[in-house]
């Protein structure tokens, strides 16, 4: 991992720890962890493949609902669920100054999220489920990914034709 380039650049990084106050860059600890956990390598004497783990799952949906984001991390969290969710809680794109290239970045980082995740939230606040969040919701569905909805009659109404 240590030749990647990253692929938010720096200044937009730095921007979003200023912004966002629950913004939390993994540590060290926690990326070896997960880079051994990927690889099967044995932690405390035994093959972390052979270990239950909690499943994962992959909030998706607007950044306008950062209530929703929060609520379900911690319901989510507290129901034994390791969460993966946004990397920045703004409302908007503009408040981070961000152009569309990186925007596009973001998408397929989160897209890399789904990849990780046994299941999606769809955090579809009063039915509402914008462009990023149907790509996501349909690349989570392409990949096999088992869906769930924060609104199920919303997410009915949504499926109509």
């Amino acid at each position: 991992m240590p030749d990647q380039k990253p692929v938010i650049p720096p200044e937009v990084y730095e921007r979003c720890n200023k912004t966002a106050d629950t913004f939390v860059a993994p540590s060290a600890i926690e990326l070896t962890y997960a880079a051994g956990h990927a690889a099967g390598q044995e932690r405390g004497g035994e093959d972390v493949k052979d270990q239950k783990k909690p499943p994962i799952v992959c909030l998706c949906g607007s950044t306008k609902f950062l209530s929703a984001f929060r609520k379900a991390m911690f319901d989510e969290t507290l129901a034994g669920r390791i969460v993966l969710t946004i990397g920045c809680d703004t409302k908007s794109d503009d408040m981070l100054g961000i152009g569309q290239d990186v925007k596009k970045k973001l998408d397929e980082l989160h897209k890399r999220k789904i990849d990780l995740a046994d299941e999606v939230l769809i955090l579809n606040v009063g039915g509402y489920i914008g462009e990023s969040t149907r790509s996501e919701l349909a690349y989570a569905r392409a990949h096999g990914k088992r869906v769930r909805w924060l609104e199920t009659e919303a997410a009915l109404r949504d499926m109509k034709p």
